[in-house]
């Protein structure tokens, strides 16, 4: 009886360690949020963003709530585009937005008054800052792993 109780204590205990565990791994995606205003900085509900994956092709469509928020979670890395659509608004574009591992971007956008069948397009996009995470990291190249030095790491 005593063997069995010891082998559920250590049963118990793995699972927890490997809950904690699972907790502890950094996000394998990324996500793009912002808000949708007008020119006079009222937002915009029901917005509809149509987010598409450059690399894939693979295109998600979300619209803003009632506040003019959007937030498209789980997004893997890569260059995306996206477009803003709402009647009796341009229909705004942004190109060539970099996602990188474990990043939230935050994308606001103005929708101008006019004609959906009239577009703007945004082609280059300034460095994303991630203003919802204070974590710092980096993604490397292959490149630059390969010219990590090995000084101590002598395998003979």
């Amino acid at each position: 009886m005593h063997r069995r109780r010891i082998w559920q204590i250590c049963t118990l205990c793995a699972g927890v360690a490997l809950a904690a565990a699972a907790f502890a791994q950094n996000r394998t995606t990324a996500e793009l949020v912002g808000t949708v205003t007008d020119p006079s900085g009222a937002v915009l509900p029901r917005v509809h963003i149509t987010v598409t994956n450059l690399d894939t092709q693979t295109t998600l469509q979300v619209d803003t709530n009632q506040a003019g928020y959007y937030d498209v979670p789980f997004l893997p890395p890569g260059t995306y585009a996206m477009s803003f659509a709402l009647a009796g608004f341009q229909t705004l574009q942004r190109k060539n937005i970099e996602l990188q591992l474990a990043q939230t971007a935050r994308i606001d956008a103005t929708l101008q008054i006019g004609t959906t069948s009239s577009a703007i397009t945004v082609e280059a996009a300034t460095p994303l800052v991630d203003s919802a995470d204070s974590q710092r990291g980096t993604n490397l190249s292959n490149t630059m792993v390969g010219n990590l030095p090995l000084v101590g790491r002598d395998p003979s």
